[in-house]
């Protein structure tokens, strides 16, 4: 699964590099999402998320549940066949309005479902109005705090970029 949604109807697969988020406000008006709203929903497990709080520069802060427990990002997914033939399968993560937790540090965050009933709902359910109900900011207790500017290079791929490098925000 390739981040970053490729509608079905795409000249090449660039396109899917302006589609890595759709917004929930708008996801069933965009062409780009509309489809993949209706018909291909998905969930997107993680423990984890980074977001850049910009002070004097942008410091990298990680979020998660205070337990680090599992939860999952609304995604959508399309399925692009591109000319050469084969087929690449690509997902756009949920955004909504930031909640309280991440409103000093963005103004956007995942959707976050972190029950099983709200998986159920997000994948089984059909009424387009039912399903823009619980594209929500997360509720919950969240922890967030600055983590090294090692996280800015793709070349990185370790445990410890996830260590706390300050206090909570």
């Amino acid at each position: 699964m390739k981040w970053g949604l490729i509608p079905h109807w795409a000249k090449d697969a660039k396109t899917g590099y302006r589609l890595i988020n759709a917004r929930a406000e708008t996801i069933d008006d965009r062409p780009a999402f509309r489809d993949s709203f209706r018909h291909r929903r998905c969930l997107i497990p993680a423990d984890g998320f980074y977001e850049w709080k910009k002070n004097n520069g942008k410091q990298p802060v990680y979020i998660s549940m205070p337990d680090r427990a599992v939860f999952a990002f609304a995604g959508i997914w399309a399925q692009w066949a591109p000319p050469e033939g084969g087929a690449i399968n690509s997902c756009s993560i949920i955004t909504t309005a930031a909640n309280d937790t991440i409103r000093s540090i963005h103004n956007r965050i995942p959707v976050i479902f972190a029950q099983d009933q709200q998986y159920r709902a997000w994948l089984e359910q059909n009424d387009t109005l039912g399903l823009k109900k619980i594209l929500q900011p997360y509720a919950g207790a969240m922890t967030a705090y600055p983590v090294s500017n090692a996280v800015n290079t793709v070349k990185y791929d370790s445990p410890q970029l996830i260590e706390r490098a300050g206090a909570n925000i």
